[in-house]
């Protein structure tokens, strides 16, 4: 089945690294789900790539994701070598934009 979906929701996220060592970050490891389905998508893109971040640091960064335009329920799940299973974060309500043409 092909979930392909052309609105693209764009997410700003604030990442940190409360420890004393570098942690490896990478976008893939926030997956958006669509609630109540449990359904999970993968970013598309992010600007900030995988990578270090570094003690006590701080980032915001912006990832994008195709998503369904009916959709208001989101949740972000976040995946972490750390954590046996991934951490599920309530999303705010949804603002919609159209792209002026």
């Amino acid at each position: 089945m092909n979930l392909t979906w052309g609105d693209l929701l764009v997410l700003e996220a604030e990442i940190h690294n409360a420890g004393r060592d570098p942690v490896l970050f990478s976008p893939a490891q926030l997956r958006l789900t669509l609630t109540p389905s449990g359904i999970t998508i993968t970013h598309q893109d992010s600007d900030r790539g995988p990578g270090a971040l570094a003690p006590k640091a701080t980032e915001r960064i912006l990832i994008s994701y195709l998503a369904p335009h009916s959709q208001t329920g989101f949740e972000l799940e976040v995946s972490d070598a750390v954590r046996d299973e991934p951490l599920r974060l309530a999303l705010p309500p949804l603002s919609t934009t159209r792209a002026s043409s």
